[in-house]
């Protein structure tokens, strides 16, 4: 009599397919980006005004209506405002009251991670090549790092990726994707402004494909008929689907009434980030790196260019070197151009990949992340508040007429509801009235006692080397009331 062997079962042999499907290399290099965006991330927590933010949506959950007045300031009460980024408020809401500045910054992370994982993705769409892609991505990373913060722009540069993630499918003609278009600008619209940006990629992604032809370098395929009647519906759909807020025709053309309308255009040329970027600091020296690596990539590469790469090249190029909060959108635009273009090394073959030096890459990525994660929950913050300066003032009642620094305001808004703040990053109530103005011109030294004589300021805390402090400490009508590192708080003298 025979005996006949078992052969091994099923169950056996599927976990070597497991085990290699989790452990790959493009996931430890996913880990990498991740581990990266974390470092970048825990810089600037929170953002200034992270804090008028929460206060909007408090109000909101509370009063179940839009803050569209100015409540929060003494000198422009009842002033028209904007809350175009209410919905994104929401979240980091949620976040602060779930767990403070610690859960706060985790949604940052989680937010800035999926954007680049997205610019992963679209990179290696772009090159199919995944470790140029990957060295791309990190380099996006790096360009947005500046502006990586506790902002609802956040949410916004994560609606353009899902965008561009759905123009990658469409490009390969698979046109059922473009039914979540119109839905995302509508959440997108109620989220942040951000949404003009990523209707002008959309219109250079159709308009790419209006003619057909070879010019040098540069190339163009025609839609065919389904395609661009698609596109166009969605398009105009997605045009409609702009105005289901709830504000009417102004919350649509805000954004360009920020940029060009009255007082507008001159006010935010005054605000930093809005400035063109400066190739003296570390991050103008990258945007420059980037520069010349995209002329010679251009140079060099074989490649041809679509016009759309052109014209998201160009989109990149001008808002991120105009306007330094915007080298994000460069960090999201410019990668997957370069990975089609980048060839540092040589392509990823999968049916050489082993799992166990993929095991061990991530386990060293937990461990670096795991030593990285401030436990404590103290997280470097970009802007340094006057927090005893806040403790003195409730202790002595001062809670009227105060001028501060602006960036200030939010922080007083949020850790001081009874205090009415003399300005705060909301922008509209006091860019549409003489306040914005009246304080630069304060803390330039140019009239600073008219100034606060003008807005009857009984108070002042600023910060120790400001114009204003060094001018009214030589003033006898004013009095050091409380002085720290941070700040100083002067009071007006008995009598004046």
């Amino acid at each position: 009599m025979s005996l006949t062997t078992a052969s091994p079962s099923v169950p056996a042999r599927s976990h070597p397919g497991l085990w290699r499907s989790l452990f790959t290399f493009p996931a430890v290099l996913a880990g990498a980006l991740c581990y990266l965006v974390f470092i970048l991330a825990r810089r600037n927590i929170p953002d200034p005004d992270l804090w008028w933010h929460l206060r909007n949506a408090q109000f909101l959950l509370a009063e179940h209506r839009l803050p569209v007045t100015d409540t929060y300031s003494y000198t422009a009460p009842g002033a028209p405002i904007m809350p175009f980024e209410w919905l994104s408020g929401l979240p980091f809401y949620a976040a602060f009251q779930w767990g403070g500045q610690s859960a706060v910054f985790w949604l940052v992370f989680a937010l800035t991670a999926a954007i680049f994982l997205g610019v992963f993705r679209l990179s290696y769409l772009a090159s199919r090549d995944v470790k140029n892609s990957f060295v791309v991505s990190v380099g996006g990373a790096i360009l947005a790092a500046g502006t990586i913060a506790a902002r609802p722009l956040l949410i916004g540069w994560l609606y353009l990726v899902i965008l561009l993630l759905v123009l990658a499918e469409v490009r390969e003609g698979r046109l059922k994707w473009l039914w979540l278009v119109p839905p995302l600008f509508c959440v997108w619209v109620n989220s942040h402004g951000s949404w003009a940006m990523g209707m002008a990629v959309f219109g250079i992604f159709i308009a790419s494909g209006l003619v057909e032809g070879q010019w040098g370098n540069a190339y163009a395929t025609r839609w065919s008929a389904p395609q661009l009647r698609g596109l166009l519906t969605t398009a105009g759909a997605s045009v409609l689907a702009l105005f289901l807020n709830p504000i009417g025709y102004r919350f649509v053309f805000y954004p360009f009434w920020i940029m060009f309308g009255h007082g507008y255009g001159e006010g935010v040329k005054n605000i930093t980030e809005f400035l063109s970027v400066d190739f003296h600091t570390p991050w103008g020296k990258v945007a420059m790196a980037l520069i010349l690596g995209l002329l010679l990539v251009a140079t060099v590469s074989r490649e041809r260019w679509r016009l759309d790469e052109i014209g998201f090249t160009m989109l990149a190029l001008y808002f991120g070197l105009t306007h330094v909060r915007l080298l994000f959108l460069s960090g999201i635009l410019l990668p997957p151009l370069f990975a089609k273009r980048l060839k540092l090394m040589d392509s990823y073959r999968r049916e050489a990949d082993r799992p166990m030096p993929n095991v061990v890459a991530m386990a060293v990525l937990l461990v670096l992340f795991l030593v990285s994660v401030p436990w404590s929950g103290k997280f470097k913050e970009s802007t340094p508040y006057p927090k005893d300066a806040i403790v003195y003032m409730k202790a002595n009642g001062i809670d009227n007429h105060v001028f501060h620094e602006w960036v200030w305001g939010g922080y007083l808004i949020w850790h001081m509801p009874e205090l009415k703040v003399f300005a705060d990053g909301r922008f509209d109530p006091y860019i549409t009235t003489s306040v914005f103005q009246d304080y630069l011109k304060a803390i330039r030294g140019a009239d600073a006692e008219a100034v606060l004589n003008k807005y009857d300021v009984r108070y002042v805390l600023m910060s120790p080397e400001s114009l204003v402090v060094e001018s009214l400490k030589r003033n006898a009508g004013w009095t050091v009331l409380y002085s720290d590192k941070v700040s100083v708080l002067l009071g007006r003298s008995a009598g004046t």
